[in-house]
């Protein structure tokens, strides 16, 4: 199974803070799968405003690869149907809400998390509705999840 929890701790209010001052630039995410909703909305981070989660890309490795940083809010009792992301790509989504996500994973159920490095380009996954909103720091890679094993430090994988 192509998913693991990693022991990275966040400056939750300090992303959280980010993310909202960047909220604007977004816009509902629709994927042609899915009949549009507004509930799901994405903001990419710009060239000149990735410094913003340098840190953090650093402190878990990929600092050096295409990470494609972007945050992820779903609207309290909102679901995400069961999907495999495009183009085969992993993926570390990092909680910035004080409540833990939880994410459907085909083979292994509800998977609660803080810090998630997950090959969502061939596992099944979903997001069933909660009654709390969410808010995640997603970085999007076309590495390979065994690459980035190698890649990310053992003491944030030893978990």
């Amino acid at each position: 199974m192509n998913l693991k929890h990693l022991n990275y701790k966040i400056d939750k209010k300090k992303y959280r803070d980010i993310a909202e001052k960047y909220k604007h630039n977004g816009g509902w995410y629709q994927w042609q799968k899915f009949p549009q909703e507004d509930k799901w909305w994405k903001t990419f981070l710009s060239e000149q405003d990735r410094p913003l989660v340098k840190d953090v890309e650093i402190a878990l490795g990929i600092d050096k690869l295409d990470t494609r940083p972007r945050f992820y809010w779903l609207e309290p009792n909102s679901s995400i149907p069961r999907h495999i992301d495009e183009d085969n790509v992993t993926s570390i989504q990092i909680n910035l809400m004080e409540e833990k996500p939880i994410i459907g994973v085909e083979g292994v159920g509800e998977v609660p998390y803080e810090t998630l490095l997950i090959q969502n380009g061939t596992i099944y996954h979903w997001v069933d509705p909660v009654p709390y909103g969410r808010l995640q720091l997603k970085f999007v890679m076309r590495e390979s999840y065994e690459e980035l094993l190698k890649i990310i430090p053992n003491e944030i994988q030893n978990r």
